[in-house]
């Protein structure tokens, strides 16, 4: 279908742009802060500035909640994150003259970690809002994105921040795809108490599957440094097996696609088990690219609960960050404390994740076969701006 304004372009060039944005501010710290403190120390360091980014996003919607608002879609965050990619530039670039600027370097981080998710989170939602776009196929874009932030981060490493702040503005004079909707004009609504529900039922959904993938993260990357040395090329077998996916996953149900994603991660975890050759490198990656999918299908579960609610999307993703953190724990204690490898652990986790990914995913079905009352219509002003119509839940 034909959308004005080239709405379906709009949204891939978008989604590819913030991909790009995010990616790269991850890629150029990590490698600005591991040339400075050495690889371990310094991933240690910015995992933990992370943490605090998205310990501050916590507390922001959770005074949100408090007061009654919603996280309109608003050009803010990407308007913070252009400040936070200016100020990078600017220790980066006077750090060695002033050496008390390196303790800058983790609060920029830490900044970036909540706007990664606050900006994201309104993309997604901003999309939801457009019935005739596919969401999965949109997402495509931003794997695209993540694999060209990827080689420009090998090719010039330390050396992109003007280039980050250059798209960031690019980005910011792109229109909201939330334009020229029905829905700009329509109240707002309060959820019934059955959606709440279902909501917690995906959160503690996204919860476990992060944690199940955090194993990866943790080991993949060595593993696969013992195959080759050309990361890239395992990264674009990973980028195209979840283009390739995301492209027809919404003709599976959604429930299955979540409960098979910890199934994919057990057999990922059992090829690294019995070794990696280029074969099996290349099936584990295959295999791995089901859980970008698996996310996007949990995304578009809370869009269809909560229209235009970036709150929701974000709460979501937090959601789903706490269990990687967690996870991310469990396994220094595993690899300090027992002298063991995470490895086996990390296969019997994915496996006692799919029993329990079933009974998420039959509570959620549970109740969005309640029924459930007409949607109470709250008030609006009316000086409110567009946006906020949209998007203001009581």
């Amino acid at each position: 279908m034909s959308l004005p304004l080239g709405a379906q372009w709009l949204a891939r060039v978008r989604f590819f742009l913030i991909f790009l944005i995010l990616a790269l501010t991850t890629f150029e710290w990590q490698y600005l802060v591991a040339q400075r403190m050495g690889t371990e120390s310094g991933g240690v360091t910015l995992g933990f500035s992370y943490s605090i980014g998205t310990l501050s996003t916590v507390i922001v919607l959770a005074g949100l909640a408090y007061f009654g608002k919603s996280l309109a879609i608003t050009r803010i965050p990407l308007a913070l994150l252009l400040a936070n990619s200016l100020v990078s530039l600017g220790v980066v670039h006077f750090m060695d003259r002033w050496p008390f600027l390196s303790s800058w370097m983790f609060v920029v981080t830490a900044c970036h970690a909540s706007l990664n998710l606050l900006s994201l989170s309104i993309e997604v939602s901003a999309v939801q809002l457009r019935e005739e776009l596919s969401y999965p196929r949109v997402r495509v874009f931003g794997s695209l994105g993540y694999l060209a932030a990827a080689f420009l981060s090998q090719l010039w490493g330390g050396q992109l921040f003007p280039f980050v702040i250059a798209v960031t503005v690019l980005t910011l004079a792109l229109p909201f795809l939330s334009h020229a909707t029905k829905a700009m004009v329509g109240p707002a609504v309060t959820p019934a108490p059955q959606r709440w529900r279902a909501i917690f039922w995906l959160s503690t959904a996204a919860f476990i599957l992060w944690g199940v993938s955090r194993g990866f993260e943790v080991i993949g990357p060595i593993y696969l440094r013992a195959t080759t040395s050309n990361g890239l090329m395992w990264l674009t077998v990973l980028i195209i097996s979840e283009s390739v996916l995301l492209q027809w996953i919404d003709r599976l149900k959604s429930n299955w696609v979540i409960i098979g994603a910890a199934l994919m991660w057990a057999g990922v975890y059992g090829l690294f088990a019995y070794g990696l050759s280029p074969m099996t490198a290349c099936v584990a990656l295959l295999l791995a690219g089901f859980n970008c999918p698996a996310q996007v299908v949990l995304q578009s579960h809370v869009g269809k609960l909560f229209p235009g609610v970036p709150t929701a999307q974000a709460a979501l993703s937090i959601s789903g960050a706490a269990g990687g953190f967690l996870a991310s724990l469990f396994y220094v204690w595993v690899a300090r404390q027992l002298g063991d490898s995470i490895l086996g652990y990390c296969i019997v986790q994915s496996l006692v994740a799919i029993p329990l990914l079933m009974i998420c995913m039959y509570q959620v079905r549970r109740k969005e076969t309640e029924p459930i009352p007409p949607l109470e219509v709250a008030p609006t002003r009316s000086d409110a701006t567009a946006d906020e119509r949209v998007t203001q839940a009581a």
